[in-house]
């Protein structure tokens, strides 16, 4: 058993020293790149996900991308009217701006409480339209 033990420790310090070289090799790298392109590498690796499938990782927005309730104050102005949370959702992936499931009921749930939609029902919400454009209609 302390063989097995031993084997393993040795595996994990191999993997351990591998990644490192990894590491070494992009500082390398990226200590050669302009400020600029060193900024896009960076945001081009950290789209790419974390290397675990994880979604978030793969959707989280980029910096000048709106979030939170921006995000979805965005997103319906388009379109006043009934959305449900899953329709959000798939507006904010097309976009590129989704995060999580539980940030976009989050933002959604804030805007309800400032009194700028309104719950129907679990999941579904009413916006209206802008009072900016109800007086322009007038």
């Amino acid at each position: 058993m302390v063989m097995d033990g031993l084997s393993a420790l040795q595996e994990r310090a191999q993997a351990a020293e591998r990644r490192a070289a990894g590491f070494r090799k992009l500082v390398e790298i990226a200590s050669d790149l302009p400020k600029e392109e060193l900024a896009e590498a960076f945001t081009l690796l950290l789209e790419g996900g974390n290397g675990n499938g994880d979604e978030r990782s793969r959707n989280r927005p980029t910096g000048s991308s709106p979030r939170g309730r921006e995000a979805v104050r965005q997103i319906v102005a388009e379109r006043p009217g009934v959305w449900s949370l899953a329709e959000i959702r798939e507006a904010l992936k097309r976009r590129g701006w989704f995060t999580s499931n539980k940030a976009v009921e989050v933002a959604v749930k804030r805007l309800c409480n400032a009194g700028e939609c309104r719950r129907l029902n679990p999941g579904r919400y009413e916006f209206p339209a802008p009072a900016i454009e109800e007086a322009e209609a007038a």
